[in-house]
């Protein structure tokens, strides 16, 4: 009984020492770029194998009575979408405008879930005319990059004589328009 007793302890104070680190804490997302506007972000290495694995044989002949089905799961739309500030104001500045020039590029990213899986937005602005935003000199302010994202879970079925024999799921993140804004600090 001694035995069980400080085994016991040991177990418990191990487990108090150690935090648990939850799925939800570690972003396993794994990004495909599909076109210039879309991306996919498969949740599992498990997902993106079986992506990998079918999209190397699709020009195969298949076997009589298989065939594939992709569904969208679910979609929402992203308007005005904030994702982070652009490089020319890196800090607070109480500005009557800000002037971008001609050719001034700028990236921004933001780390986000939909139906529990991360994928990441991101937008390049760049300006292809020069030109000046007002802005009230009274308040702190910066410029920012939002955008517009048609954003879809997905969910591919392959199916044999027997049935189901795989699938795999994903995010596909399409960027629909940009926009540089004023933003105000709060």
């Amino acid at each position: 009984m001694g035995i069980q007793i400080s085994l016991l302890i040991s177990i418990t104070l191990f487990s108090s020492l150690c935090s648990p680190v939850f799925a939800s804490d570690i972003s396993l997302s794994i990004p495909v770029q599909i076109s210039e506007t879309e991306t996919w972000f498969f949740p599992t290495e498990k997902d993106y194998e079986a992506y990998l694995n079918h999209k190397q044989v699709s020009g195969d002949i298949m076997t009589c009575g298989e065939y594939s089905k992709t569904s969208e799961v679910s979609r929402q739309t992203l308007k005005h979408k904030f994702v982070g500030y652009h490089k020319l104001t890196p800090s607070w500045t109480k500005s009557s405008s800000y002037t971008i020039a001609k050719g001034v590029s700028s990236s921004a990213s933001l780390k986000t879930s939909y139906d529990g899986i991360s994928f990441t937005l991101s937008l390049t602005h760049t300006a292809s005319v020069s030109t000046t935003i007002p802005a009230n000199s009274k308040k702190y302010s910066r410029l920012g990059i939002s955008g517009d994202f048609l954003v879809k879970h997905m969910r591919t079925d392959y199916f044999d004589s027997s049935g189901l024999y795989d699938s795999y799921n994903y995010i596909s993140k399409k960027t629909l328009a940009s926009y540089i804004d004023v933003k105000y600090k709060s």
